[in-house]
């Protein structure tokens, strides 16, 4: 009989870019689908006594959570995001399709995009380079790698 865990792994071949985050910065690992063998000590203090006088305990601080939200901020009207809010390790982002459409240049709407110039025509298209750098950059120390699916990328 096959595990019932299968049902709540969603298949990644369907996003455009996977952002695979570190797992020792992902607080709620212990509750993945497949939580990994090998898990972090994360808040157990040494002999179950607290120390007096030592470091408080973090409490409600997520960083996935909060890159998400960022995330969304910065690139939710060209991308959706999705993550696993229970110790996913990836977030998956789909580019919502007006995002692969030239636009005519506009100062105001030149966000995540480049200007390209054809004769007398000047219009900006996505720099998904700059995109994904900027990825990058936001996660900082919580990104491990971006992978982009480029064959998928309708232009």
């Amino acid at each position: 009989m096959q595990d019932v865990r299968v049902v709540m792994r969603p298949p990644l071949e369907a996003y455009d870019v996977l952002i695979h985050l570190n797992p020792n910065q992902v607080p709620l690992l212990g509750q993945a689908v497949d939580p990994p063998a090998v898990t972090f000590n994360r808040g157990v203090v040494p002999n179950g006594a607290p120390q007096s006088g030592g470091p408080l305990p973090v409490i409600d601080y997520n960083p996935v959570t909060l890159y998400l939200m960022e995330l969304r901020e910065a690139f939710g009207d060209l991308a959706l995001f999705f993550c696993d809010p229970y110790g996913g390790t990836v977030i998956s982002v789909l580019w919502k399709p007006k995002t692969f459409v030239s636009a005519p240049f506009k100062t105001s709407q030149i966000t995540a995009r480049t200007v390209e110039v054809t004769g007398e025509e000047v219009k900006t298209i996505p720099n998904f380079g700059a995109i994904l750098e900027d990825f990058r950059v936001l996660g900082k120390g919580l990104v491990k790698s971006v992978e982009a699916k480029t064959e998928k990328w309708a232009f």
